[in-house]
């Protein structure tokens, strides 16, 4: 059944969007009332301006006077204290911090020469060692490290080794990741004690299931890498592990502490050669028999707040001297624990900056035994530089070496070197530069004194404005925004104050909308019109069928009621629809699409309002049937529409109001007087856009001509007839119309029980 098909495609057409148009318009209107509130506030007041400029001048003194007094009392002995404390404080982080690097770097370095003495035991083959026990030996490492994990990788030189490594040894020694994972849940998860299951990124890391498969992956079917790998551009153009195309020599991740849980993929495979956190070859400064650091991460496969760094120890293949390198200890340590319970509990605000040669710095404040991590970069306050005290990892720890104090290898002079600088915070120093009892109470005092007073008065004045101006603005918004368009009001409001600069708002409101001549004067208004023309508009006469008759029979508080109400429902249809209302008299309602702003879809914007409001109306007059008597039901709307060219301005006089002038005002005044009670009819001009905008199976040609005053014969057409098109009428889009009985009436409900069971795509 198209025709009641298409009268529901139009209503569901605009259904979509109109809670986001209602939102829009609310968000509008809200504009208008701050732009107009914001205009009247811009005139500010003088006593205001005067207040304010006295307590800026006060507090001010009050201020200087304060800050004299503390400065020239207390400056110099608070400021001894304060510096003392400082000095006192970071010799003990630095000396704390070199304590604490050495034992934990001769953890590493005793667990290093267990591997070299087992390997010796055991007569193993380099690199094709693997540590028994490795979670349990590495547990207690970890402790005295405090470090997060720690993993074993030895160094293959030769592609025979390598062929080797992943063909043969691996397969057959990969069991140790069971081994450690039995550890970790007969020993470690009963106990309570010690780290389990930290280590290892997820399995299928990046989404839901494996990892997608390209040319040069690994293999990672058995639960590991059976090839060595590296990281870098994959074919599919993301990051990810590929299989090591050089001749090596590598260093692949083996053995680590914690283990990979099981859902989480293991390491092992990994060449640390092409490590990114390390700077520089990795081999060439482990073969220098040198440890090292490597970058400082806050990310990865941890994502902890702290920053962390590997530390790289060479394992040697024996005792002796001058023996070869063959492995690595790889550590990772929190910097933060390096700082912990340093202080005691009342010493805080002390800031340490670490930083590297790889241009990397993180920022810490030690406030007694606990560590905050203030974030990336140098945090530090520059005001305090005059307080500081430096000191360098490597430097520290080769000291140590010299004196003999560290027995495993020295620091690599080379790559990411790291430092340390402990600062003053104004934590610190609030801590000791305080004000003298009496001068603190007597400042303190006035100033509140002052502030209080000032703030009081200025608070009350600027308050009493506010409302004001906000009683005000919302007044004339109302009014004005009711009467005229916003690009109307605007330029009424800008030749008001053109020509009255210093006239208050409200007195403005009051004269501009009245004529300013006197009844007795006649004068000519040489001011320019406001007024403007547009050619693409539609405009809309609505005219409520049988009222005259169905007034004459009520009293003066009905017939509000029914235009109240029936007018509120087309208004908020207007502002949903952006269709502009301009007036209406008596039970006659005039509105245009196509101003004050143009809109190209301006003869669809309206169809489809007035298709609504004849909706509208039979809902309001149903409503009120009980309440305004028998017969209110019965009526119903009469509407015409016609697009052209339309002159609007605004009339200006003893009451200005807002009005179209122009032939298309009368033709659609025409239309709608020729129409039918119930009918929407529309011009040929209107039905002519319709159909050019694809809507032309909205329209049916009325029977026979139509006789208009001032433009004989015209053919017209009517908008989704109530009754449809007759066999006589026909679609003017495709010639195919669904026919109803002749009986069927254009009642909501039964068009709505219609369209349920009929309904059709537009």
């Amino acid at each position: 059944m198209k025709t009641l098909a298409n009268l529901q495609h139009i209503r569901e057409e605009s259904s979509d969007v109109s809670s986001v148009l209602e939102e829009g318009t609310k968000v509008a209107d809200m504009d208008e009332r701050e732009e107009i509130g914001k205009r009247l506030a811009k005139q500010g007041d003088a006593a205001v301006k005067t207040l304010r400029l006295g307590l800026f001048v006060a507090l001010l003194s009050a201020t200087v006077l304060a800050s004299l007094s503390i400065y020239f009392f207390t400056r110099n002995g608070e400021q001894a204290d304060f510096e003392n404390a400082f000095d006192a404080n970071s010799r003990k982080i630095i000396e704390a911090f070199e304590a604490i690097a050495e034992r934990r770097l001769s953890a590493v370095a005793a667990f290093g020469t267990t591997i070299t003495s087992y390997a010796m035991t055991t007569n193993a083959t380099w690199p094709f060692v693997t540590i028994p026990h490795m979670e349990a030996r590495a547990r207690h490492v970890l402790t005295l490290a405090e470090a997060i994990a720690i993993a074993f990788a030895p160094v293959i030189y030769t592609p025979q080794d390598r062929a080797t490594w992943e063909n043969e040894y691996v397969p057959a020694h990969v069991n140790w990741i069971d081994e450690s994972r039995d550890y970790q849940e007969n020993v470690l998860q009963q106990t309570g004690d010690g780290p389990s299951g930290m280590f290892g990124p997820p399995a299928g890391e990046g989404g839901n299931g494996p990892p997608p498969v390209y040319q040069g992956m690994p293999d990672f079917s058995a639960g590991y890498a059976k090839q060595i790998y590296t990281t870098g551009m994959t074919p599919l153009g993301t990051i990810g592990p590929l299989v090591a195309d050089s001749s090596g020599p590598f260093i692949p991740w083996w053995q680590q502490a914690p283990a990979p849980t099981l859902g989480s993929s293991s390491l092992t495979n990994m060449d640390l050669m092409d490590d990114p956190s390390f700077s520089g070859n990795l081999l060439e400064t482990l073969e220098r028999r040198r440890a090292a650091l490597g970058f400082m991460s806050m990310n990865g496969y941890f994502e902890y707040v702290a920053p962390i760094s590997g530390f790289y120890y060479p394992i040697v293949e024996s005792l002796e001297p001058d023996s070869k390198v063959v492995g690595t200890l790889a550590t990772l340590m929190f910097w933060d624990t390096f700082f912990e319970n340093i202080l005691p509990p009342n010493a805080n605000g002390m800031v340490v900056v670490l930083r590297n040669t790889c241009n990397q710095s993180f920022s810490f404040q030690l406030n007694g035994p606990n560590v905050e991590s203030l974030g990336e970069g140098d945090m530090h306050d520059s005001k305090y530089d005059f307080l500081s005290r430096d000191v360098s990892f490597t430097a520290s720890i080769n000291k140590a070496y010299e004196s003999r104090s560290y027995l495993g290898f020295p620091m690599d002079e080379e790559g990411c070197q790291y430092s340390l600088s402990v600062h003053a915070s104004r934590e610190l120093e609030d801590t000791y530069i305080s004000m003298m009892p009496i001068v603190y109470t007597v400042g303190t005092v006035l100033i509140f004194f002052l502030t209080s007073v000032l703030f009081i008065m200025y608070d009350r004045l600027v308050e009493h404005r506010q409302r004001t101006i906000l009683k005000e603005a919302e007044k004339s918004g109302a009014i004005v925004s009711s009467l005229f368009p916003k690009a109307f009001r605007d330029r009424l409001m800008e030749a008001q104050e053109a020509e009255l600069p210093t006239t208050s708002a409200q007195k403005s409101l009051k004269t501009f909308l009245n004529n300013k001549s006197s009844d007795d004067d006649i004068q000519v208004d040489n001011d320019d019109p406001i007024a403007d023309q547009f050619d693409d508009c539609t405009v809309l006469f609505a005219d409520i069928a049988g009222f005259t008759k169905w007034s004459s029979k009520r009293d003066p508080g009905q017939v509000f009621t029914l235009l109240q109400n029936v007018y509120g429902s087309f208004d908020r249809a207007a502002k949903k629809r952006g269709v502009f209302k301009v007036e209406t008299i008596g039970d006659c309602y005039l509105a245009v699409t196509g101003l004050p702003k143009a809109q190209p879809d301006h003869a669809i914007i309206m169809a489809k309002f007035a298709n609504e409001i004849v909706v509208k109306m039979q809902n309001v007059a149903s409503s009120l049937e009980d309440k305004l008597g028998e017969g209110t039901s019965e009526l119903t709307l009469r509407i015409g529409l016609h697009s052209g060219p339309v002159t609007a301005g605004i009339l200006k006089g003893e009451k200005s109001r807002f009005q179209l002038f122009g032939d298309t005002v009368n033709t659609a005044s025409r239309m709608e007087s020729n129409g039918e009670a119930n009918r929407i009819q529309v011009s040929p001009e209107t039905a002519e856009l319709l159909v050019k905008a694809g809507k032309g199976h909205w329209l049916c040609k009325r029977d026979g001509m139509t006789e208009m005053k001032g433009k004989g014969l015209v053919q017209t057409y009517w908008l989704v007839p109530p009754q449809t098109c007759s066999t006589t009428e026909s679609s003017i889009s495709s010639g195919t119309h669904t026919v109803l009985p002749d009986h069927q009436q254009y009642k909501l409900d039964s068009v709505r029980e219609y369209l349920k069971q009929h309904m059709d795509d537009d």
